[in-house]
C-alpha cells in the first residue's frame, strides 16, 4: 500500500449516458429510460476506484463493495470541488457560464464587479 501514499484525492465524472424513452409531447422532450453516470476517483492510502450510478425504475449504485458511506464521501468530494453559479470569483463565474452555455442578466452582481 505504500505506493498509494501521496496519491491525490481526486474525483472525476468519467462517463455519462442516457437512453431515451419515447418523446413526451406535454414536456416537449424525451423522458429518460435509463441514465448512467460513472465516477472515477483516487485517494491516498486507498488507490483507485469507480462508482457507477444507474437510474431506471429506481436508483442502483455499484459501490465496488465500499458501502454507501464511502460513496457519499466520494460524491461529496465531487460537489465540494464544483464551481456553482453563486461562486463570487469572477473567473470561476465566467468558467461556469461558459460550461453551462449561459449568460447572466444585467442584475448579476458578480458580473458587474468584473466590468471594465
Amino acid at each position: 500500500m505504500d505506493s498509494f501514499n501521496g496519491l491525490p484525492n481526486c474525483v472525476n465524472i468519467a462517463y455519462a449516458n442516457q437512453e431515451n424513452k419515447e418523446f413526451n409531447d406535454d414536456l416537449g422532450h424525451p423522458i429518460p429510460k435509463r441514465i448512467q453516470i460513472v465516477l472515477e476517483f483516487s485517494e491516498e492510502n486507498f488507490g483507485f476506484g469507480e462508482v457507477s450510478i444507474v437510474q431506471e425504475d429506481q436508483t442502483y449504485i455499484d459501490t465496488e463493495f465500499m458501502g454507501k458511506e464511502k460513496v457519499k464521501e466520494i460524491l461529496n468530494r465531487l460537489v465540494d470541488n464544483a464551481i456553482t453559479e453563486t461562486d463570487e470569483d469572477p473567473r470561476n463565474h465566467k468558467k461556469f457560464n461558459k460550461a453551462m452555455k449561459r449568460t447572466c442578466c444585467d442584475w448579476c452582481e458578480i458580473c458587474k464587479g468584473d466590468s471594465p
